[in-house]
């Protein structure tokens, strides 16, 4: 059973947080549902991979960050934002991008 934390942070029984910055419904205490997937959300399948790579993401990350940096809570935070914000976002952003082009290109035609 999952209970309201602050800042619309959901906190599972086993004390592990999960967290959406604009959670608006937890439903059947196991999916999250955020605005920008609420039409389609995402299969158990494609949740599993998404999580493989995602660990996959991560050993890369922490391979290439150096110790001193992931010293403290705060030294995670940091490192892990920098390096997806320097590595991982941009790709995700021009994958999108050229997907959402396709579509456009798709519907008029060309």
């Amino acid at each position: 059973m999952a209970k309201r934390g602050k800042k619309d942070q959901l906190i599972r029984d086993d004390s592990s947080r999960i967290s959406c910055a604009t959670v608006h419904r937890y439903r059947n205490s196991r999916e999250l549902i955020c605005p920008r997937n609420r039409s389609s959300p995402m299969t158990p399948e494609d949740k599993e991979l998404l999580d493989a790579h995602v660990k996959a993401i991560a050993k890369i990350l922490y391979k290439n960050t150096p110790s001193e940096k992931i010293e403290t809570f705060e030294g995670i935070e940091t490192a892990v934002r920098n390096q997806v914000l320097e590595h991982v976002s941009p790709k995700i952003a021009f994958f999108l991008s050229e997907k959402r082009l396709e579509q456009q290109r798709g519907k008029h035609g060309q």
